[in-house]
């Protein structure tokens, strides 16, 4: 007879027949399971009582003797139930990944297909079908690389690399993308490992590290993204800091009067490449990248028409504001840098299992994102503060945007407001990034608009020369339970097409919680108000729509602004037949 050891209570050592320890091993695991207070009496007895014990409890246990347990039997049929839920998500997981991994296929096929008739006669849509497939396939990838572990795999990288390459030759240079970019953050995920890149240790022999509020230490990983950004992604970051020049002298002076490290002003760049307009997959917003709910929760406002999250001055405001929350809470500026990326219950959980407060060391209980997360930052603040000495064009500050705030009578629309006052359109874009739709704020009145410093007064008085037709007027409704819109149409006498065009609602719903307008006359609006609290939006964003809105966003940018007279179209003729009230 075979004998296999199994080491006991030190220091003795006892020989186990084969099938004696298959049968305490059974003991153990449906005693366990059972929650037996017998089976915790064997497991604490002595050795050889648990020996001597086996055979029968084996017996027992395998249903060859006497009838199990009651609790045996609910627990074995527990498992086997949880078995089966798990085994079948398993399933559907990987037969959902699949699909989507021969979705992707497909859609490459397609796209080559349409390149390839670029040049010839009739061909003028295969680029634009060639550019729609590449960016569903770009989305595809983006969320898999997200929800699995596919970005690791050899085959699936090729295929992504296929895309993105194929995109980059013949749609658009990747390098010339924003931040926002959903093919420049796939290939930012798959290919920009740092950790692969050889550093030239000469190339940072001498520099010196400031001495800053938050510590700048120069390892090993931080020599790598510094390497990375000003080599592979030097054209990109470049962009970055040139955009800095107009953004950054406001940005100070905000991060001065807030009592904040003046070199937070450089997570801008690592969130969102200082653009007010950058929009990540999980529809973070801004230059900040807030989300929604945490927006609301710093005084952030918003629905479809604006959002503050996109105002520089407010949304900075609000970020450090949030940022000095976490710095109550944890007392150390990279677990601070940290918690902004990936959330306080990930670093809660990672001080947890580390037993340490130390990034570097607790480092490796983060998701990836945000492992990296703190020595990106690091290299982006390095190189931005000596720009030069790794090759970058040296800052040129612009001056602070200094402008005026002249309250809205009504809501306008910003071609109008530029027809009538003389001022610049794109100046009025850019001083007022919060405005999505090239309007003020629906509903809202005595909305501060800001205009030019030494224009202000002028732009007030021309404010009341603008006649009543180009002004729209719109009473609120914010969805509650229950709500259709066939019952929010009769409430307020208007139709439900209307209601569809005007909200630029998806379908004939609307999710609880969002902030629909309903046009109206102007003494109708005259008797109602409205915070902007009460007109922002409470539904949860849902994810997976950033493409679409990039490629929309884009395509608007090829062919000039879309025409918005549609809605105010719209607007205007359902005001007679609108008279209900707030």
């Amino acid at each position: 007879m075979r004998y296999i050891i199994w080491p006991s209570q030190r220091p003795h050592t006892f020989f186990l027949p084969r099938h004696t320890l298959l049968a305490a091993t059974v003991l153990i695991t449906a005693s366990l399971l059972s929650g037996c207070t017998s089976a915790q009496r064997t497991l604490s007895a002595p050795p050889a009582q648990s020996v001597s014990a086996a055979p029968a409890a084996m017996v027992d246990t395998l249903g060859l003797g006497q009838p199990e347990s009651a609790d045996a039997s609910k627990a074995k049929q527990k498992i086997a139930k949880t078995d089966s839920l798990r085994d079948k998500a398993l399933r559907i997981s990987s037969d959902a990944t699949r699909q989507k991994v021969s979705s992707i296929n497909r859609l490459y096929a397609s796209a080559t297909k349409h390149i390839s008739a670029i040049n010839m006669p009739a061909s003028d849509s295969s680029r634009a079908f060639a550019e729609e497939d590449l960016e569903k396939a770009i989305d595809l990838i983006s969320e898999l690389i997200e929800k699995t572990e596919l970005g690791e795999d050899s085959s699936f990288r090729t295929l992504a690399q296929n895309v993105i390459e194929t995109y980059d030759t013949h749609i658009q240079k990747i390098d010339a993308l924003d931040s926002d970019s959903p093919a420049l953050a796939v290939r930012e995920r798959l290919f920009g490992d740092a950790s692969k890149i050889v550093v030239d240790e000469n190339a940072f022999k001498g520099i010196a590290v400031p001495k800053t509020q938050i510590p700048l230490e120069l390892n090993k990983q931080v020599e790598q993204y510094i390497t990375y950004y000003s080599t592979r992604a030097r054209g990109i970051f470049q962009r970055y800091l040139d955009r800095s020049e107009i953004y950054f002298p406001t940005l100070e002076k905000i991060l001065a009067e807030e009592q904040m490290p003046p070199e937070m002003i450089y997570l801008c760049i690592l969130e969102s490449g200082v653009n007010p307009a950058a929009r990540s997959r999980a529809n973070a917003l801004g230059m900040w990248q807030f989300m929604r709910a945490t927006g609301r929760y710093y005084g952030l406002a918003g629905n479809q028409w604006f959002d503050e999250r996109q105002d520089i001055f407010k949304a900075t405001r609000s970020s450090m504001r949030h940022l000095k929350d976490l710095y109550k809470t944890y007392g150390d500026w990279y677990l601070v840098l940290a918690a902004y990326n990936s959330g306080g219950g990930r670093v809660n959980r990672a001080v947890r299992k580390s037993g340490t407060k130390d990034f570097w060391q607790m480092s490796k209980h983060f998701r990836r994102e945000t492992n990296e997360y703190v020595p990106r930052y690091i290299a982006v603040a390095i190189i931005a503060m000596s720009p030069e000495k790794f090759g970058f064009a040296p800052l040129k500050m612009r001056q602070p945007i200094t402008c005026a705030e002249v309250p809205m009578p009504a809501s306008v629309s910003l071609p109008t407001i530029a027809r009538y006052t003389g001022l610049n359109l794109d100046t009025l874009r850019f001083l007022n990034p919060e405005l999505i739709k090239d309007m003020t704020p629906p509903a809202y009145r005595g909305y501060k608009l800001r205009v030019p410093t030494d224009k202000g007064e002028e732009v007030a008085a021309r404010l009341d020369s603008i006649p009543l037709s180009e002004r729209q007027h719109f009473l609120a409704h914010k969805v509650r339970k229950g709500d259709g819109l066939t019952s929010i149409a009769a409430k307020y006498r208007t139709s439900v097409p209307m209601i569809v065009a005007v909200n630029d609602l998806k379908a004939r719903t609307a999710p609880v919680g969002r902030v629909l307008m309903i046009p109206t006359s102007p003494e109708q609006a005259a008797v109602a108000t409205y915070t902007m609290r009460e007109l922002s939006d409470e539904n949860q964003e849902k994810r997976g729509r950033r493409s679409r809105r990039y490629r929309r966003s884009k395509r608007k940018s090829k062919h000039g602004k879309a025409d918005k007279s549609k809605k105010v179209k719209l607007a205007s003729a359902a005001r007679p037949a609108a008279s209900g009230t707030h």
